[in-house]
């Protein structure tokens, strides 16, 4: 992730890794914070107002992304990402 600041009339370039959480859509995001948080697929369609079915391909989708296979990685790198 590279951040650029003018400094008179230069940039300053400041650049970071990217998270692995930056890699998610939107509803990904949102879908993993209530998956990581405890919900099950049936919760977090009904509070989303999706079919379960659709959840389960969002985590699918997750995983695949994050390089995770667990509800349990998930919420690691929700709550204690790498630096």
């Amino acid at each position: 992730q590279l951040e650029a600041t003018a400094v008179g009339d230069l940039f300053l370039l400041a650049a970071r890794p990217r998270s692995a959480l930056a890699q998610l859509s939107a509803r990904e995001a949102d879908v993993a914070e209530r998956f990581g948080g405890g919900g099950t697929y049936k919760q977090i369609a009904r509070e989303l107002g999706v079919a379960p079915n659709t959840v389960r391909h969002h985590i699918r989708s997750i995983y695949s992304k994050l390089g995770v296979n667990s509800k349990a990685g998930i919420t690691q790198l929700l709550h204690h990402p790498p630096l």
